[in-house]
């Protein structure tokens, strides 16, 4: 053990070594501009700074970078002065560095704006004509909303800055920066502070239009989506709106909150919405107030104020307190003797119950399925650190607090860490807006910010067997702040899980919690890190470290396992064993699907349970459950469910049932709501049939979908192996070949004359390739691959969720072979009808493309194929219906359905037989996938006629 230890502290200080060769950069960096500390620079023309614009705007970003922004907190707090107090500058007073302090400059935007990951680049120009580049690293926002074009602006206490020494070729190593969105304040045109050189080429002025005119502005910039320009047009239709004009007002307030509520101002949308209510006097006047309250209402809920008191409407019995219109009736902030602060219940509160319901009061979305941390430079340390992956979440919260001050006090109060000592934690309202430490704002997003999943429909939701719900799931996830939740602390044992709901945020119980015992939740899965652990080792070089690692793992692997052993003693048996749990999770469902016997089973499903630190007692039909050293995870509610399928195989159905039970209170516990469990309550089975959604939309080319068995291809039954001989026989060694059914399929399996899909079934970012689909008894799909990547062994279990891709250009090749064979066939019959001597029926065709015929019973003579060509254009240039319904097999006869001799009519599992009928030429019984009308075959060509033994074979292709 000594010798592990002391590898594992050699393989930590490689690791440290690594990471300071990057900070090291930074730190050279910030050691140059400091040198740089007071110098003057010299100003570049207009054409070097639209150079460096156009040079930026091509640019592609560097997704290999290694950090995704840098917070350089040497660039001090935001300003805490009034505009009118601070004394006009120029660009060429600044000095690299220093604090202007008392000091304000009012600068025009001329160029494009350029948005990069990290900040927003305008050209600037001050009155007397110098210029200079500005970044804007505030907030996340549309370009025209950060900087409108060509608006003037005021940037409080500015600060010119400089990253590197400049290099040959660099043309602009200087340029002035904004971390803090209320140091940049967009001026009027008529300002006072703006200088008269840019008075004089603004706009005329707005008194010019009348206020209907405003309004009809307003209304012409909202309906194209301008939302910031429509607000303008309102607010100067208010200024010179006259008092005897309050229809017109309440018309311009009540639009202004509709354009306030786009731009995500929800105080001024719920102040402009609430002062347009005007006296119901009309149906129309009740109309209009109908809609000032939604908007209010919409405001309202933004800002997660239930039920406000304000809103004559809201339901009576909801006029509560304000922590009840939250849900957050339960808990309080209390002092925490471990914690400093925390979650309390203030009642009782029973596993499976509500504790919270909380939205997020900022969330911001990205893929972070690549996860890059953050380097910050602390000043007052003169040290760089690195940070988790935070998304830009605090430019995000500035923008939501910088134009919603009632949210400031409570995001203030939250805990910010130690790393930036703020100069106040006070509301501090100055020209119209709040004073924002974008610095502060990070800090607390560190310390008190969540993460959570996007969840968008029921199968992004952890069914009971959607195993994968544990590991990391590629795709879209948010960051942001739950005020009241970043209050739970974390434990081992915790008491709470917490679920998403889009935003917002359900905790609930998951074993019994008294009164005034702290509310806890889990700590992060660690294979939820696997992702971010392979950046590291890529992008910090830690392969080595790992290489380092794993020489020492093998060694002593054994030594740790019987020290394990050794002090597992009868008391720590109840403790939770996450390490075991995927294990069991795989052995429960081969031992309840399989030959097990029923009492090992049993026993089985009972161990994972146990792992789960679920202890169950079962005493005749009573099932007890202790939670003391419980943890919350996805798969206990398949646990559950699992222990009831053996309970009601060995004939007790009571016991099943409570089982059943537990199950859904698992499920309620992680997931928060009961939404979708109703198609997750049954366990997966090794017979069951596959639903074959390509009968019914032929359009599909991807679909979520649950496994419902996967097995080697070498386990099959013969009858079984026999389906993929031809495949199959191609390989010397079919040891990496598996067989995956789903509970669905949009994959056409062979048959019909019609060949088999192909493409891939994705499962976590694994690709498994299918090669072949074939039917198999009891109406399921076998899907015969091979995995991508077949270095490692990888397995799938009954209830994953996958999602399938076909190959859309073969489908879509394949469906225009199959109709043509049809238009063909009722080209004959057409013939037929109209009095052609041909005495034929149609028996079986081949719809492979490069090998497609019809073969008719009887004799067609080779005069007949020009005529045979010519009915065929004609439906396809007729552009006849392909429709879709299903009969019962004793209506073929009365709907006209064709029947032909030798063709055998398939009934489907509902009993019905699926019908394609081309509107206008004729209808068969099949099974395979069409073209959405004739027109769509492109052109068909037919061949040759050949014949044999009393046998028609007419081929054709399509071009």
């Amino acid at each position: 053990m000594e010798t592990l230890m002391a590898n594992m502290e050699a393989a930590r200080a490689y690791a440290r070594q690594v990471t300071q060769k990057h900070i090291g950069e930074q730190e050279r960096a910030e050691s140059f501009a400091v040198s740089m500390t007071g110098v003057s620079h010299q100003l570049p023309s207009r054409e070097v700074v639209l150079n460096v614009l156009e040079l930026a705007s091509s640019r592609e970003a560097d997704n290999r970078s290694l950090f995704c922004y840098l917070i350089d907190y040497s660039s001090g707090p935001p300003s805490q002065m009034a505009l009118q107090d601070l004394c006009p500058m120029g660009l060429t007073d600044l000095k690299i560095r220093l604090p202007h302090q008392v000091k304000v400059l009012c600068l025009r935007q001329f160029g494009p704006l350029v948005r990069q990951p990290t900040t927003t680049m305008a050209g600037v120009e001050d009155e007397y004509g110098n210029v200079a580049v500005l970044h804007i690293n505030t907030h996340d926002r549309p370009d025209v909303d950060v900087l409108p074009l060509g608006s003037v602006i005021a940037i409080k206490e500015p600060r010119l800055d400089v990253r590197k020494p400049p290099e040959p070729g660099d043309q602009l190593p200087c340029f002035l920066t904004v971390e803090h969105i209320s140091d940049l304040i967009i001026l009027h045109p008529l300002h006072q502070l703006t200088p008269l050189a840019f008075r004089q080429a603004s706009v005329q002025p707005e008194t010019e239009q009348t206020a209907l005119e405003w309004k009809s502005l307003g209304n012409t910039a909202l309906k194209a989506n301008s939302m910031q320009l429509a607000r303008n047009y309102y607010s100067a239709g208010l200024a010179v709106a006259g008092s005897h004009q309050s229809e017109l007002k309440h018309d311009l307030l009540r639009n202004r909150a509709l354009a306030n509520l786009n731009l995500g101002r929800c105080d001024a949308a719920l102040a402009d919405a609430l002062a347009s209510i005007s006296e119901p006097s009309s149906i129309e006047s009740q109309r209009l107030n109908f809609k000032a309250y939604h908007r209010a209402g919409r405001a309202e809920y933004l800002l997660d104020w239930w039920w406000c008191r304000r809103l004559d409407w809201a339901p009576k019995s909801r006029r509560k307190a304000g922590k009840g219109r939250r849900f957050l009736s339960k808990v309080d902030v209390m002092p925490s003797e471990l914690h400093g602060r925390g979650l309390f219940a203030n009642r009782d509160i029973v596993p499976g119950e509500l504790v919270m319901c909380e939205k997020a009061i900022s969330i911001v979305y990205g893929d972070l399925t690549r996860p890059k941390p953050v380097l910050k430079y602390l000043a007052h340390k003169k040290e760089c650190k690195v940070t988790g992956n935070l998304a830009g979440a605090h430019r995000q919260l500035a923008k939501k607090l910088s134009d919603n001050l009632s949210l400031i006090t409570k995001v203030l109060e939250l805990y910010a860490g130690k790393d930036y000592d703020a100069e106040t934690k006070e509301l501090i309202q100055l020209d119209e807006t709040a004073v924002v430490d974008s610095y502060l704002l990070h800090e607390i997003c560190a310390n008190s910010g969540d993460s959570c999943a996007v969840v968008a429909d029921t199968a992004s939701v952890i069914f009971p067997f959607h195993w994968q719900g544990e590991r990391h799931e590629e795709g879209r996830r948010g960051v942001g702040l739950w005020c009241m939740a970043s209050y739970i602390n974390h434990s081992c044992m915790p008491n709470s899980s917490r679920s998403f709901i889009g935003d917002l945020m359900i905790t609930r119980a998951t074993k019994p919690i008294a009164r005034d015992q702290e509310i806890t939740r889990y700590y992060q899965d660690f294979r939820q890190n696997l992702p971010a652990e392979d950046l590291l080792r890529g992008s910090w070089d830690f392969a080595e470290a790992r290489r380092e690692w794993g020489k020492v793992q093998a060694d002593a692997l054994g030594d740790i396992r019987t020290e394990m052993l050794a002090s597992y003693t009868t008391h720590t048996k109840s403790y939770p064993r996450p390490a075991m749990l995927y294990l069991y999770g795989h052995l429960a469902v081969e031992k309840v699907l399989g030959d097990t016997p029923e009492e090992a089973a049993l026993d089985i499903c009972l161990e994972w349970l146990r792992y789960f630190g679920l202890v169950v007692t079962i005493q005749g039909e009573t099932v007890k459950v202790d939670r003391t050293l419980s943890t919350s995870h996805s798969r206990i509610s398949a646990a559950y469910l699992l222990t009831a399928k053996t309970m009601q195989q060995t004939g007790r159905a009571q016991l099943g049932q409570r089982f059943v039970e537990l199950a859904k209170e698992a499920y309620l516990i992680y997931n928060g709501t009961m939404h979708g469990m109703s198609s997750s309550e049954e366990t997966p089975s090794r017979d069951t049939p596959t639903t074959p959604l390509y009968q019914t939309d032929e359009t599909l080319r991807t679909h979520l979908t649950r496994v419902t068995a996967f097995r080697p291809f070498a386990d099959l039954a013969d009858a079984e192996r026999d389906l993929f001989k031809a495949i199959a026989g191609e390989r010397e060694n079919d040891s990496k070949c598996f067989i995956v059914e789903t509970k669905e399929t949009i994959f056409y399996p062979q048959g019909g004359g019609q060949p088999f899909d192909t493409g891939v079934i994705t499962v976590s970012g694994r690709k498994f390739n299918v090669e072949a689909v074939r039917n198999a008894a009891g109406g399921r799909a076998l899907h015969f691959g091979t995995w991508e990547d077949d270095s490692t062994f990888q397995t799938l279990a009954a209830g994953d969720m996958v999602e399938q891709h076909i190959d859309g250009a073969r489908r879509d090749l394949n469906s225009r072979s199959h109709t043509a064979g049809h238009v063909v066939s009722l080209a004959v019959r057409r013939m037929v009808e109209q009095g052609v001597d041909l005495d034929v029926i149609d028996q079986k065709a081949s719809h492979i493309p490069g090998a497609c015929f019809v073969e008719f019973k009887g004799l067609i003579d080779g005069k007949f194929k020009d005529e045979i060509q010519s009915q065929t254009t004609k439906f396809v240039k007729q552009a006849l219906p392909v429709k879709l319904y299903w009969l019962k097999p004793e209506e073929l006869g009365e709907k006209d359905v064709i029947i032909s001799e030798g063709m055998p009519v398939v009934s489907g599992h509902d009993g019905l037989v699926r019908i394609v009928d081309i509107v206008g030429a004729g209808a068969y019984p099949c099974g395979g996938t069409h073209t959405p009308n004739t027109s769509a075959c492109g052109e068909i060509v037919i061949t040759r006629i050949k014949r044999q033994k009393g046998m028609s074979k007419v081929s054709y292709t399509i071009l």
